[in-house]
């Protein structure tokens, strides 16, 4: 029936809750209403959160639950207990709904112990949570977290610029780029120690421009160490591809080469040359056979009559 302020044409569909909302409305806040009793009545509450399938409620005296009851609740599929929070297991969707009915019992209720409570327990949970992490070798391990974790995006840029500018190279396409892009890349990570340096003396406390100039000297004589190897290397390449141009010429004008050092006259030599195998020793020996006139007989008399 229509108020005296409201008729029923004012009235939308929205403003009327269907059946289906209504039950499952009353539903959800019945187990609400059955559960806070067993966890020790709104005082005892000071927390309630939820995830996909559990109640996770923070309690002021666990002593004042009753464990039997809440298992023995139609809603209830478990109950958890884990470090400090007791969990009451639910099942999806349906703690959704129930976390907030319980909240709001506990506040009309008087419950959570109000907000200084709450963040003093808070802040012993993340002290106490701290103290067992405070181990050598976590501690450790985080220093080495803080010195390369900001150092990640500037790496993983370098690599995206590498990447591109070896995908130019590799299809011939804006070969003026990539060399540009190459020298971008190669930029960060020729200094990479100068910038661990940096972060690894201001994370332990100590300047970090020294951090970084210590950096700088220690890694400065490899490079030239390694410089000279690369000039080395190439020098050597050098000279061993000039020896093997000179044999390739030799070997196309129809002279073998010999090794250093041979010598004899067994040397083979061109045939238009002046050695023992050319023309010019073949005329030479045939003057001295024209000088040495006609071949002589024997002096030995005929024999017979």
């Amino acid at each position: 029936m229509p108020t005296d302020n409201m008729s029923s044409d004012d009235m939308s569909s929205d403003d009327l809750p269907t059946h289906g909302e209504s039950t499952h409305d009353s539903k959800h806040g019945a187990t609400a209403a059955a559960l806070l009793p067993l966890l020790g009545g709104a005082g005892n509450v000071l927390t309630v959160a939820h995830c996909m399938t559990r109640l996770r409620l923070e309690l002021r005296d666990r002593a004042l639950v009753r464990d039997e009851a809440l298992r023995a609740l139609p809603a209830v599929l478990g109950v958890v207990e884990d470090g400090g929070a007791y969990q009451i297991v639910l099942g999806p969707g349906t703690v959704a709904r129930v976390a907030p009915e319980l909240q709001r019992l506990v506040t009309a209720g008087g419950g959570s112990g109000g907000a200084p409570p709450l963040a003093e327990r808070g802040a012993a949970l993340r002290a106490a949570r701290k103290a067992r992490n405070a181990t050598p070798g976590k501690l450790l391990l985080g220093r080495i977290a803080r010195v390369f974790v900001p150092l990640i995006p500037a790496l993983i840029g370098c690599g995206i610029v590498a990447g591109l500018a070896g995908l130019l190279a590799n299809a011939h396409w804006l070969p003026a780029l990539a060399p540009a892009l190459t020298a971008i890349a190669s930029g960060f990570m020729s200094l990479i120690s100068v910038f661990v340096g940096y972060q690894t003396a201001k994370e332990f406390g100590g300047t970090p421009v020294l951090g970084g100039a210590v950096a700088a000297v220690i890694v400065y004589g490899g490079r030239r160490e390694g410089a000279r190897l690369r000039r080395e290397a190439g020098a050597r390449r050098g000279r061993g591809a000039g020896r093997a141009g000179r044999g390739a010429a030799g070997g196309a004008g129809g002279e073998v080469v010999p090794p250093p050092g041979a010598r004899g006259p067994g040397r083979a030599r061109h045939p238009d040359g002046d050695g023992p195998g050319g023309r010019a020793g073949d005329a030479l020996r045939a003057d001295v056979r024209g000088s040495a006139g006609p071949p002589r007989r024997s002096a030995k008399p005929p024999t017979g009559c």
